[in-house]
């Protein structure tokens, strides 16, 4: 987005540009605006009586958002094997995701108990790895879908 772009939304919308960044990933400049800080501060964890604060990101709103979406998949589905029953099924994920699937079936059954899946935080650590980590030991559902009914290549509702 254009640099008056966001100078016309902060006039707008009242609210003051801090600084201006440029992305670490596509160079562009873009605002870090000041209720996105004041944010930031707001929902930030306090630990052992000291607000641990969250850095601004690196990335602009772009960037971001493919980010976020780059993991969406809505298109293909892959033949895999459940890792609970190892029955073959359909799912979201290719066979070499470094990921543990289950059958929506198999999810949602007493089969499995999600606490042993629990850890504790390493705080000196870095949450980003240990949330990696905790991804790819943690089931995930093979598809997503809801009021579904003989249909098992669907996804979403």
């Amino acid at each position: 987005m254009q640099k008056a772009t966001y100078e016309f939304i902060s006039k707008q919308l009242n609210d003051r540009i801090l600084e201006w960044r440029k992305c670490s990933q596509c160079t562009e400049e873009f605002p870090i605006f000041q209720k996105d800080q004041e944010m930031l501060e707001k929902i930030a964890p306090t630990v052992g009586g000291k607000k641990q604060l969250f850095a601004t990101s690196e990335f602009c709103p772009d960037c971001r958002a493919r980010q976020r979406l780059v993991r969406r998949n809505e298109r293909n589905f892959y033949s895999r094997t459940s890792s609970l029953s190892g029955k073959k099924i359909f799912s979201l994920y290719s066979p070499d995701a470094e990921i543990k699937v289950f059958e929506h079936e198999e999810w949602y059954s007493e089969k499995w108990n999600p606490m042993d899946f629990a850890q504790d935080i390493d705080f000196a650590g870095s949450i980003q790895k240990q949330l990696s980590l905790l991804r790819k030991q943690i089931p995930t559902l093979s598809v997503m879908t809801i009021d579904n009914q003989n249909c098992t290549y669907t996804t979403g509702t």
